[in-house]
C-alpha cells in the first residue's frame, strides 16, 4: 500500500534530472547514475529506508573492494538527496 501511494503522489509530478552529468562531474563516469536513480525512486516511493539500500550495496558489491562501495553508496545517498 505504501509503494502504491508514493506512486500516486509521484505519478504528479514531473521530474528531469541529469543523473550521467552529475556522474560525470562526481566520479567521472557514468556508470553509477543507476544507483543515483535508484536512491530517487527509494525516496519518492518510500519503498525502504536509505540503510537497507546500503546494507544491500555492501552486500552486492562486496567482492568488488571498499572503494567500489563506497562510491556506491555515495551515488545513492546523491539519489536520495535530489528530491
Amino acid at each position: 500500500m505504501i509503494i502504491k501511494e508514493g506512486l500516486k503522489n509521484f505519478a504528479k509530478k514531473v521530474l528531469s534530472f541529469k543523473f550521467d552529468e552529475i556522474c560525470l562531474s562526481k566520479f567521472g563516469s557514468s556508470k553509477f547514475s543507476n544507483i543515483i536513480l535508484l536512491g530517487v525512486l527509494a525516496k519518492l516511493t518510500q519503498f525502504a529506508k536509505e540503510n537497507s539500500f546500503v546494507k544491500a550495496i555492501e552486500n552486492q558489491f562486496r567482492s568488488k573492494g571498499e572503494k567500489i562501495i563506497l562510491a556506491n553508496i555515495e551515488a545513492l545517498k546523491i539519489g536520495f538527496s535530489l528530491c
